[in-house]
């Protein structure tokens, strides 16, 4: 038999090296799948990122588009009814007005005849329901009224400014414990007030028309209260 220095048969030897050949070549084959199979798992994944956040732009743009047309419509829908109850007043022109609305703040250009007409403008854009702010650029143009609006201009300032005296005097009336103010008729004319109403001593008429007597606006008190 031949044998070499190791003593080993040949036939042996050979086994021996062709079977740590195949173990090497399966390692390297398993080492190479493996590397390649690394960026495809990477690639995958990020696939799937870049899909979730597409789809998370995508909605929220749907989103934004949304809310700004809701927001557009809200608007027009205050800017209409501004201008219809500028329309229907008949102490103001909605033709001298120009009215603006972004984001529920109203914003009114324009000119007005009087500081009358420029208040009344701007309470009842304060009254249209939605409306966050009110901001008055409107100017004055004496010229805008005709003698008879100037009277009848004339005329609602003094009957808004005796509605407001018998707001204050009705309001500090009801506030004071020692008067009942829920039994008492407050009516002004001309900066006039006259008390008519019940309470039960002279004491409360007395107070009640000190109390008239001390609101601001007020030129003179007719008391007419009667006594339980």
């Amino acid at each position: 038999m031949t044998t070499f220095a190791n003593n080993q048969p040949l036939a042996l030897k050979s086994e021996q090296r062709f079977t740590a050949g195949r173990i090497g070549l399966v390692a390297g084959t398993s080492l190479l799948m493996s590397t390649l199979a690394l960026p495809a798992i990477a690639t995958s994944s990020n696939s799937g990122d870049q899909g979730s956040s597409a789809t998370a732009q995508a909605t929220e743009v749907t989103q934004q588009t949304w809310d700004g047309a809701k927001t557009a419509a809200n608007d027009a829908f205050i800017k209409g009814r501004l201008v219809t109850a500028y329309t229907l007043s008949e102490h103001l022109n909605p033709f001298d007005i120009d009215v603006s609305v972004k984001h529920s703040a109203v914003t009114l250009r324009g000119a007005v005849s009087d500081d009358v007409a420029r208040d009344l403008a701007v309470e009842i854009a304060k009254g249209i329901e939605a409306v966050t702010t009110v901001n008055s650029e409107l100017r004055l143009d004496e010229s805008l009224a005709s003698d008879e609006d100037m009277e009848t201009s004339d005329s609602f300032a003094a009957s808004f400014n005796d509605a407001t005296i018998s707001a204050r005097v009705k309001t500090k009336l009801l506030w004071n414990n020692n008067v009942q103010g829920l039994d008492i008729n407050v009516d002004t004319e001309d900066r006039v007030v006259t008390l008519r109403g019940q309470v039960e001593t002279e004491s409360q008429s007395a107070l009640a028309e000190a109390i008239t007597r001390n609101t601001n606006g007020v030129s003179s008190v007719v008391n007419e209260l009667q006594t339980s």
